[in-house]
């Protein structure tokens, strides 16, 4: 585990058991993708409703950075961002090589 200044776990992946509104809700129907605004969202149980609702103030984005050759002279980085399937927010490319050409920064540049 790793931790902050003030000793408190940081955390770098959402887990749903630790969220009780979407703690009952299976996994395969945990991200719905919402055609109007092009994003993914998390869906939840609410006590008035027997099926679960889509939280549109929630987002999921996917994002990753990996490098080939990371740690040499010829490392080339690269990321991608995931909104959901077919959104014209999703985005990939390769970092300019005025950066660090490492696999973190990549990852950096994806949130960015």
């Amino acid at each position: 585990m790793v931790y902050g200044d003030i000793l408190e776990e940081i955390r770098r992946l959402y887990d749903p058991t630790d969220d009780l509104c979407s703690r009952a809700v299976p996994l395969e129907q945990l991200v719905v993708f919402d055609t109007e605004k092009h994003v993914s969202h998390l869906r939840m149980r609410v006590v008035a409703r027997p099926s679960p609702v889509t939280n549109t103030r929630s987002l999921v984005v996917h994002i990753d950075g990996a490098c080939r050759g990371n740690g040499t002279p010829t490392a080339r980085p690269s990321y991608g961002v995931f909104f959901g399937e077919g959104s014209p927010y999703n985005t990939y490319g390769l970092l300019p090589s005025n950066l660090p050409q490492t696999s973190t920064r990549a990852e950096i540049e994806a949130l960015s």
